[in-house]
């Protein structure tokens, strides 16, 4: 299999008993898309466990296997107790809670989780899929959402801030490439849905605190609809 990273760091002012988040990206394959929302978490005082992994090479399923062997493997010491995944990161995050169900509280943040249209207008450009990787096909397939009973989870979605769509080409309320019923399906009992693109979910301070409030806490908390 291609190269995996797991990279650990140390919040500030880090403790014996501070919490771990796992992060882990989507498709976007750009190096550093995460970086903003680890140095929030490090700032906050949490540590810090990153799964990089070639999304271009192997298939979500493929990570996900991988990632539980690494997480079943770690010392319970090191293991993160929370976990953050992002547009593709969010289905590798869920396929990897079938195979390793120990991760307390997950944020799905902008993830396609029962099928994404623009997985499907990108198999019709020429090369493109090819660039892209095997994900690309996975994520284009409808799929059942079935999620571990006994962990808790949020998701979080963006759309345009004024017609609610970025793209016109998604049929429907769009950060720009994913659904906001893609990413917040009725199975998931805790939703917010922000005005914002789909980088932006990434990056905005407030929306770190959407985060960072569920994972503490396990609520989201009752906000406006704003970015």
């Amino acid at each position: 299999m291609s190269k995996l990273l797991y990279k650990s760091k140390k919040g500030k002012d880090s403790r014996e008993d501070s919490p771990t988040v796992l992060l882990i990206h989507g498709l976007e394959g750009i190096p550093g898309t995460m970086k903003v929302l680890e140095i929030r978490f490090l700032n906050a005082g949490w540590d810090v466990l990153q799964f990089v992994y070639p999304c271009h090479k192997i298939s979500f399923y493929q990570a996900a296997k991988a990632l539980a062997e690494k997480l079943s493997s770690l010392p319970e010491t090191q293991r993160p107790q929370h976990a953050v995944g992002f547009s593709l990161g969010g289905l590798v995050l869920i396929e990897t809670l079938k195979q390793w169900p120990h991760i307390k509280r997950n944020m799905l943040l902008g993830s396609p989780l029962t099928s994404s249209q623009a997985a499907c207008l990108t198999l019709r450009v020429p090369l493109l899929p090819k660039l892209l990787g095997p994900s690309v096909q996975e994520l284009a397939k409808p799929r059942s959402l079935q999620l571990p009973k006994s962990l808790e989870f949020a998701a979080i979605a963006a759309k345009g801030q004024l017609y609610g769509s970025w793209n016109p080409l998604l049929p429907g309320e769009n950060d720009g490439l994913v659904l906001v019923e893609e990413a917040i399906p009725d199975k998931i009992a805790q939703t917010h849905v922000v005005s914002a693109l789909h980088i932006e979910l990434v990056l905005r301070k407030q929306i770190f605190h959407l985060i960072e409030h569920f994972l503490s806490t396990g609520t989201l908390p009752r906000v406006r609809s704003q970015g």
